[in-house]
């Protein structure tokens, strides 16, 4: 619930700043009478679009907390969309591109329980993907870097050992 919480806010924050930026520069421009039509209506269609993204925003995480009783038939190309939609901002603030391959299937199921199993394997994705981030091709390469010094470092001690006896085999060091 609270990742769900926070991925609403998530997805708010930047339709917000757009019409609190867009209502700005409307003020600003018209208080020094250099706002033409054509920016106007830019900035009306911009701060329209964006309320119209918040109320479906709404709309999907309602749906989504709605219980459904018996099973219904749904296209799963739709409901991986919904789903996609309901974690989108956690997946673009890590970065993460979801590759889609999906076949257009209809089946018979609950479909909010499919989404929250969907959630829950991307969630599970990406801590995975984040403990993975910890170690850092850098690390990855310090330790093989490591491993291969550790390893030459105990051949060529062997080699020279080995070397060092045949060189001296019959002599004393003071003759070398």
């Amino acid at each position: 619930m609270g990742e769900m919480i926070a991925n609403i806010a998530h997805q708010w924050r930047q339709p917000l700043s757009l019409i609190s930026t867009a209502s700005s520069g409307l003020k600003m421009q018209k208080e020094f009478k250099v706002l033409t039509d054509e920016t106007f209506y830019t900035s009306v269609n911009s701060i329209t679009n964006a309320t119209q993204y918040l109320s479906q925003t709404i709309e999907n995480f309602k749906n989504f907390f709605t219980p459904r009783l018996k099973k219904e038939y749904f296209n799963l190309d739709e409901s991986i969309q919904k789903t996609l939609a309901l974690v989108s901002s956690e997946l673009k603030r890590k970065s993460i591109v979801i590759i889609e391959n999906i076949d257009n299937i209809e089946i018979s199921s609950y479909e909010n329980d499919l989404i929250q199993v969907i959630i829950n394997i991307i969630n599970n994705a990406i801590s995975a993907l984040a403990k993975i981030a910890q170690t850092t091709v850098a690390d990855d390469i310090e330790a093989a870097i490591e491993t291969l010094n550790e390893s030459t470092a105990i051949f060529a001690e062997r080699r020279m050992d080995s070397s060092i006896k045949t060189a001296l085999a019959g002599h004393s060091v003071n003759e070398i």
